[in-house]
This record gives C-alpha cells, sequence and structure tokens, in this order.
C-alpha cells in the first residue's frame, strides 16, 4: 500500500472484506481529493458508481472525512442489502423514475428547452411503448431498429438524425448518472446530405431595404439578423435589455452559448427605429409559421430577388459577409456561437463558390 495514502483510506481494504461491493478511490492528480465510489463485479459484470464524495485526507479535514466515510459505507450497505435479496439481478439502479427508460427519456425531454427531445420521445413511444423496458436493458440492436424506424418515416434524414441526436444524448445522461455502463448507441449515425443553403450579397441586402415589406417588425428583423447572424428563435426573443452599448450580449435558444456582437451602422438604425415603434421590451414582433415563409417570399420578389429564402438565409449572409470582408475565422466562430470550427468552415466553402460564380458572370 502505498504510504502516501490517508490512513483512513488504507483501512478501506478491511473494510471491504466479506462484501461484493466495495468502497474505492481514486485520485485524478498527486494535490487533488480523493474521489469515493462504489465498485461491483459479479455475473461476469462490473458496475461503478460514483458517490460524488471526496477525500481530502489532512488533519485539518479529519472529522470531515471521517464523516464522509462513514456515508460512504451506509450507502454501500444499502445497495449490499439489494445484491444479498436480488444477486442475480443486482443494479445499482434503485429509482422506479430511473430504472425504466420510458420514465427516464421523459424526464430528461421535459427538462430539455430543445423541443426535438419531446419529439424524440414521442417517435421512441410509437416504435417501442414499453413501459417495463429498463434501462440496462437498452442495447445495441433496440438503438439500430429505433434509428432504422426513424430514416422510415415520413420525415426527412436531417429530422431523423436530430431525433436520434437526442436519444443518444439521452442514454449519455444515463451513463453520467451511473445507471449504464456505456451508451449502446455509440457508432450508430444517420447520415445525410446536407442541404445548400441561400444566401444573400450585400447588394442583394440594401436593395431589401429599400423594398416595403407588409410586415415591418418582419422586414427589420430579417435585415437585424444578416448584419448579427442571429437565429430566428433568438430574434423573436431579442430584448432591449440585451443590447448595451451597441453590444448584443445574450443566450442563444439553441445551442445555450452566450454571444456577444458589436452593432453594425444598419442594425443600430433598426435598434432606433424598433424602439420608437415597439410597445414592450421585445425588439420584434414577429409571427411564427407558414404564414412568415410566405411573408418573406413575397418580399423577395418584389425586391426582384429570384432565390428562395428562409429566415435562417439572413444568418448564412451574415457569416459569408464576414468571410468576404476577411474577418478571422476564429472571430466568425465566437461571433455566430459555434460549438465546433467546423461548422464556421461552411461559410468559407460557401464564399469560394459565390467567388467562382461571380467570375462566370463577369
Amino acid at each position: 500500500m502505498n504510504k502516501n495514502i490517508p490512513k483512513m483510506l488504507q483501512t478501506l481494504k478491511h473494510k471491504n472484506q466479506s462484501y461484493i461491493i466495495k468502497v474505492r478511490f481514486r485520485q485524478i492528480k498527486a494535490s487533488s481529493p480523493y474521489h469515493l465510489y462504489l465498485d461491483f463485479w459479479g455475473n461476469n459484470k462490473r458496475l461503478t458508481k460514483s458517490l460524488k464524495m471526496s477525500i481530502v485526507g489532512n488533519m485539518q479535514n479529519k472529522v470531515r472525512d471521517d464523516n464522509t466515510i462513514r456515508k460512504a459505507i451506509s450507502i454501500r450497505q444499502q445497495y449490499q442489502d439489494l445484491y444479498d435479496a436480488n444477486p442475480d439481478d443486482f443494479s445499482f439502479v434503485t429509482e422506479a423514475n430511473h430504472k425504466y427508460f420510458i420514465n427516464f427519456f421523459k424526464t430528461i425531454a421535459d427538462k430539455k428547452t430543445d423541443k426535438n427531445y419531446r419529439l424524440a420521445y414521442t417517435k421512441f413511444i410509437s416504435f417501442c411503448n414499453i413501459e417495463s423496458l429498463e434501462i440496462r436493458k437498452v442495447n445495441y440492436a433496440l438503438c439500430e431498429d429505433f434509428k432504422d424506424y426513424l430514416i422510415k418515416l415520413n420525415i426527412s434524414k436531417h429530422t431523423a438524425k436530430h431525433y436520434f441526436t437526442c436519444f443518444k444524448g439521452c442514454l449519455n445522461y444515463a451513463v453520467k448518472r451511473d445507471l449504464i455502463d456505456k451508451n449502446p448507441a455509440n457508432g450508430i449515425l444517420i447520415r445525410y446530405q446536407r442541404k445548400s443553403v441561400e444566401r444573400l450579397f450585400k447588394s442583394e441586402v440594401l436593395k431589401l431595404l429599400n423594398t416595403p415589406c407588409d410586415y415591418h417588425d418582419l422586414k427589420n428583423g430579417f435585415i437585424f439578423s444578416c448584419y448579427t447572424g442571429l437565429r430566428f428563435s433568438d430574434i423573436i426573443n431579442l430584448e432591449f435589455d440585451d443590447i448595451i452599448d451597441n453590444n448584443i450580449k445574450v443566450m442563444q435558444q439553441k445551442t445555450l452559448n452566450e454571444v456577444k456582437i458589436p452593432l453594425h451602422s444598419i442594425a443600430r438604425k433598426i435598434l432606433k427605429e424598433q424602439r420608437i415603434k415597439s410597445c414592450s421590451n421585445k425588439l420584434f414582433h414577429i409571427p411564427t409559421g407558414g404564414k412568415t415563409s410566405k411573408e418573406i417570399q413575397q418580399w423577395m420578389i418584389s425586391a426582384g430577388i429570384n432565390k428562395h429564402i428562409t429566415f435562417h438565409c439572413s444568418r448564412h449572409t451574415f457569416g459569408c459577409l464576414l468571410v468576404e470582408n476577411g474577418v478571422n475565422l476564429f472571430v466568425i466562430k465566437k461571433l455566430m456561437g459555434h460549438r465546433k470550427i467546423e461548422t464556421t468552415l461552411q461559410y468559407i466553402d460557401k464564399a469560394n463558390v459565390d467567388a467562382v460564380s461571380a467570375i462566370k458572370s463577369l
């Protein structure tokens, strides 16, 4: 036994004797505390459960550490009793809502702001509505069957991929909570061809500025997004309080990343207009649904722009304009709130294609 290990941890070897479930400890680096966990080996499987407790191991913390050890041993005893009662089917999962996958999936989906989790949950219910399905019995074959089920539905592969990603995310939560040892859906993917999203050139954005639109807030919100890169979900939730000293500071609805975006002069002009017009703290009051898309298309026709433009195209316009103006790639990533640099790279590819197209028209 390493003499540097605190004596109270050295005594665990004795306290683990005659127990199937052991209290173990690990230290990530020499100066860090010792983290406690339970360890089970039986029926050709190994299970571990973090106790989310730690031992400092010095005299100043001796009373606290002694209490922690006693608490860990008490919890170990509870699981040992469960094992003794049912040794052939032991699991560290004891909470009813976490034992069964359907309940666990719903709990996670209800907590998430991303509605795709709730939609993925409803799809899984349609696929396998077995309330008694234990979470540790969700295996690779079932995950693959669910993937195939989503692909055969009357939805796009892009949507199917989102639902399956949420399903895998739920299983990742189960791993983090020590409900299962590993994610059985790892390695299972839904591949799809990413659709090319249209963008507007600077001249086209200026055309839109001078073209009337039946919905004033829709027009201003779209142009505002062309110069800030905010998604539709962020635009409709944007408040005047989110803008301080001509900088937007907001938590993105989709990624929960905080972004800070300086306002372009055109965006500042729109902000001034909206302050005068708005009767609430919301910057823009834009209807959602198919009507918005139809209004945008009608506005494009009026401006003489022959492209299929959706509200999301304004964000792509912002990204491409930044690239074309020589903005550093990592600055663009930060402004747009991307998690991965690979996402930002698509704007370089799009700008390069546009540049070649421009040469052809010369």
